[in-house]
């Protein structure tokens, strides 16, 4: 048996994939996980606490890189859709179309980009002069 029955029934043999891919990332403080939802949450995601020993964590150079990518994708996609809704919708409509377009451009680009930094790149403690 392989897959998610063999790890049910205990059998030796691979893990189930739900296992081998952590949600999030380590604290290099304490080793605790840090949740997936707590970075995608989080205002500055870069710089956050860990919720388990409150360390201060600052993202390695790739956590940084693809923050500035995910800023620099966002304003490519916004700044021609706010545009296009800005001449064809008028009244009281376009505010709201405004308003879905920056809640499906920030899921459509943040959620996946969040997912994908976590799991390249790393947390460190910050420096206490930081």
């Amino acid at each position: 048996m392989t897959g998610f029955g063999a790890a049910e029934s205990g059998q030796a043999g691979r893990e189930p994939p739900l296992e081998r891919y952590p949600v999030g990332v380590n604290c290099p403080a304490c080793d605790q996980e840090i949740p997936f939802r707590r970075v995608l949450l989080a205002v500055n995601p870069i710089f956050i606490r860990c919720p388990h020993c409150q360390a201060r964590l600052r993202g390695d150079k790739t956590m940084m890189l693809m923050g500035a990518a995910v800023v620099l994708l966002a304003i490519a996609i916004a700044i021609p859709g706010i545009v296009w809704i800005g001449q064809t919708i008028h009244g009281p409509l376009r505010w709201l179309a405004f308003a879905a377009f920056i809640v499906a451009l920030s899921a459509l680009i943040g959620i996946p980009m969040t997912r994908v930094t976590m799991r390249r790149g790393r947390y460190v403690l910050r420096e206490p002069n930081a």
